[in-house]
């Protein structure tokens, strides 16, 4: 379907072939669009599908050679979700902040509690990211697990809830388990989903439905409390 969207919509073969992606669909974020190909085709447009090799003034040169005189460079870096700011600013009682208990591959039970953080809760934490559906969504789960856990943490009594080192480590193993066979491991594309050591610590693999349902409940034994 989406070739032969592409194929009405771009009607030169040559961008055509520019705009078809080498990877399969999925494996990168889908993002909708009903201007994109028009904006692409008009008169005054033109499409260097390439890397850019130099910076010249107004000068621009592909990686391929091609050049391109411009008045502006809007710099489409992408996104960073995986190397997240607060990590830095949140340390245990050890004075170990979160980025260097991470090392570069961030993890989380759920996505939302950190072992060695006790207290602290992350939204739209590592691996519940998906390639097809709201981030809002995996907010109101993990709002809802949030809520049930400070309920229960004020019923009980408790002053400190800290998540198992081997809970979290059997959800994120349970986690690396699925995703090899989904679409955004398996499909040779280089994306936002992987961290810097080149670990797919972003994405959930299975449907959205099962977030939810997994989300849905707070269990108290998944945790070492005061």
């Amino acid at each position: 379907m989406g070739a032969l969207h592409l194929r009405a919509a771009v009607k030169d073969p040559r961008l055509r072939r520019a705009l078809t992606p080498d990877h399969t669909l999925g494996c990168k974020r889908l993002l909708l669009s009903n201007t994109y190909y028009p904006a692409l085709t008009r008169p005054n447009v033109t499409v260097h599908s390439t890397a850019v090799g130099a910076v010249d003034g107004s000068r621009v040169t592909g990686a391929d050679g091609s050049t391109a005189d411009v008045d502006t460079i809007i710099l489409g870096t992408g996104f960073h979700i995986l190397d997240m700011p607060i990590a830095g600013r949140v340390f245990d009682a050890d004075g170990v902040s979160l980025d260097d208990h991470w090392k570069g591959s961030p993890e989380a039970y759920l996505g939302t509690t950190v072992t060695g953080f006790p207290n602290a809760f992350i939204l739209l934490g590592p691996r519940l990211g998906t390639g097809h559906s709201s981030a809002y969504t995996i907010l109101e789960a993990q709002l809802a697990y949030l809520t049930g856990a400070v309920r229960h943490f004020r019923s009980a009594g408790w002053t400190g809830m800290d998540v198992r080192p081997e809970v979290q480590a059997a959800f994120g193993a349970e986690v690396q388990q699925a995703l090899p066979a989904t679409v955004y491991n398996a499909s040779g594309c280089s994306s936002y989903y992987l961290d810097a050591n080149g670990l797919n610590s972003f994405s959930w693999p299975w449907s959205t439905g099962r977030l939810r349902r997994r989300l849905a409940r707070f269990d108290p034994e998944a945790y070492d409390v005061a």
